[in-house]
């Protein structure tokens, strides 16, 4: 747990310098009150540095060196200006010793929470060999060819290599994750705390409806992705901070004679194109992002404007495609092109089926799968999503009725982005993971009214005796202990897949050196384990399942040996070494057999010595 706070101290830091310089650059004053600045910079440094990690795996291995490195340098930049070194001053006077007290209590619960076995399966299918990968070897050409999902970009895998080194491997790949999940429940503290003393403005309410709604169902139901490097959870909730900043930046600034340029509308656009290099789920945030910003005075100006941040922030991810399996936009077939290790467009076709398959049948595919009884089976199986695609349909009905015009025209953004990512959920994987930020923000949106309008004021005035403007601080303090305090506990609670791992370790099924399960200091090593079905046992991962140690099968092919797993498991790799695949090409080869897997791979005919 020491090192999760450490790490995360670090960079929370690194974040905010960068994010705070982004902020004066584009004169983003629509974030006046501290509290919004600091989550906002964050949120900003952190997809900056995504993005710039990820660039520069395209030359460089990103060992901790470098990622130290590319994070000084950006941070250095960051606060050459005169106006952030002196917000930056005006930060410190803020931040009390109470402040620093909670914010450690919180910490320390959260990663308490996820000081844990990780069992998410596609960690252990291919999150974990993509992040060995670029820690290692950087960017490998054809990669794709030894496994097609590690043709799967996310600049997430980026941030999460550095800290995978040394003693820190196999270790540390719930940190990312993690700080997500951290500055989420700090975000929401925030607003809490100011509907509690009286100072909330609708936009915090709506993050509180928001944040409730996510974290619950996250912690609740999606535990084993917090516990994993999984990016569907920064998506998550990057989805939540993009809807708070347009309706933060859709406020007129009363200072404001002359709408320029750059501005705080922009900070949406910067967010969701970095989003995307995380995962392909972000792409309507970044239609309505760019739309919310282009739509304004000076049309053309801002359109070249969006389109050169989106290009720049965008590129490393076309090129990391193009690279590693020759399309730029992979699992899509958009752009694919004909290089001697490309997968092509029907096989990236064919992985967008079983993608949006898979979601449908919630697991595993019938042999016969009918396009039309896959609704009914997922209506009786995503139980929480119908919920929220019931409850998203009421609230866009009922917000069109009860809104002014003047809210609308505030909130037509939101309406816009929930209804499309909701349909492109449903088109690409109609599952809760991917869509859970879209199916949340139609009813947090209608809530936030009825918040501002009843719930808190009530609050407030039968706790005034108690609370007010001066205490502010100690309400979050307050909030932040408590939190600290029911997420640790939220630690002694099981997930199936962890109480099932757990047994097999009692029972020696899977071998744990006991110094590299505790908790203490390093977070638990991550297990090499498989998941076999058990004979007669009906159903999917993980009631059908039981794990134990990993077997792997070792395969030498055109000079380069090759580790497989067992074809009767869930074809997981987990931590074996590099390079491992469940599935074998029948035609790769190195492209240089003397410089090894470094070099990368191509198609040909595959000799077996």
């Amino acid at each position: 747990m020491l090192f999760f706070t450490i790490a995360w101290t670090g960079l929370i830091l690194v974040c905010f310098l960068i994010g705070i310089g982004i902020l004066n650059s584009v004169k983003a004053d629509c974030f006046e009150r501290i509290g919004d600045r600091f989550i906002i910079a964050v949120w900003l440094g952190l997809v900056i540095l995504c993005v710039s990690l990820l660039a520069v795996s395209l030359i460089l291995p990103l060992s901790p060196l470098v990622g130290a490195m590319v994070s000084v340098c950006i941070a250095a930049v960051a606060i050459r200006s005169h106006r952030t070194r002196t917000e930056i001053v005006a930060f410190r006077s803020v931040v009390s010793p109470g402040l620093i007290f909670g914010f450690l209590i919180l910490e320390l619960g959260i990663a308490a929470l996820i000081s844990r076995p990780i069992t998410y399966g596609d960690t252990g299918g291919y999150h974990f060999q993509a992040i060995q990968w670029l820690s290692e070897f950087g960017v490998v050409p054809g990669l794709a060819l030894i496994h097609d999902r590690f043709g799967f970009i996310s600049s997430w895998f980026a941030l999460a290599a550095p800290f995978n080194s040394g003693i820190f491997e196999a270790r540390s790949l719930t940190a990312t994750n993690g700080f997500a999940y951290l500055i989420a429940t700090l975000h929401f503290l925030i607003c809490l705390s100011r509907a509690f003393t009286n100072r909330a403005y609708f936009e915090d309410y709506f993050v509180i409806n928001f944040s409730l709604i996510s974290i619950f169902i996250i912690t609740r139901y999606l535990m084993p992705i917090i516990v994993s490097p999984s990016p569907d959870l920064p998506v998550m909730i990057i989805t939540i901070i993009i809807s708070w900043a347009i309706l933060v930046a859709s406020k007129p600034l009363s200072s404001q004679i002359h709408t320029p340029i750059l501005e705080g509308k922009i900070i949406p656009v910067i967010l969701s194109a970095g989003a995307l290099t995380i995962k392909m789920s972000a792409l309507p945030l970044l239609l309505v992002s760019s739309l919310f910003y282009i739509l304004g005075r000076r049309f053309v100006v801002r359109l070249i404007a969006a389109s050169a941040i989106i290009a720049l922030l965008v590129l490393p991810l076309f090129i990391f495609g193009v690279i590693t399996s020759g399309c730029p936009l992979y699992p899509s077939s958009l752009m694919c092109l004909h290089l001697p290790w490309s997968l092509g467009s029907e096989n990236a076709k064919e992985m967008s089926k079983i993608i949006r398959e898979y979601a449908q049948w919630s697991g595993e595919v019938p042999s016969n799968p009918n396009s039309q009884l896959w609704l009914w089976h997922w209506f009786k199986h995503e139980k929480q999503a119908v919920l929220l695609l019931i409850c998203s349909i009421i609230s866009a009905v009922s917000i069109l009725h009860i809104s002014k015009p003047y809210q609308i025209r505030r909130q037509i953004w939101l309406l816009a982005l929930g209804v499309l990512g909701i349909a492109f959920m449903m088109y690409a994987a109609p599952t809760t993971r991917f869509g859970l930020g879209y199916l949340a923000l139609l009813p947090s949106l209608l809530l936030a009214s009825y918040y501002n309008k009843l719930l808190f004021p009530f609050i407030h005035q039968h706790t005034s005796l108690f609370l007010n403007k001066n205490l502010s601080k100690v309400v979050l303090v307050f909030l932040l202990f408590f939190s600290g305090l029911v997420i640790s506990i939220g630690y002694s609670f099981k997930t199936t897949p962890e109480r099932k791992l757990l047994a097999a370790i009692e029972r020696r099924d899977v071998s744990a050196n006991p110094s590299e399960q505790s908790r203490w200091f390093l977070p638990p090593k991550m297990l090499s384990i498989q998941w076999l079905r058990q004979p007669g046992k009906e159903g999917s991962y993980p009631d059908a399942y039981e794990p134990s140690n990993l077997e792997v099968s070792r395969k030498k092919v055109n000079h380069v040996t090759i580790l497989i797993p067992r074809s009767d498991s869930l074809a997981q790799c987990w931590a074996a070494e590099l390079p491992c695949t469940p599935k074998l090409r029948e035609n790769v080869k190195l492209r240089n057999p003397e410089r090894g897997i470094r070099a990368g791979f191509i198609h040909g005919n595959l000799t077996e010595l």
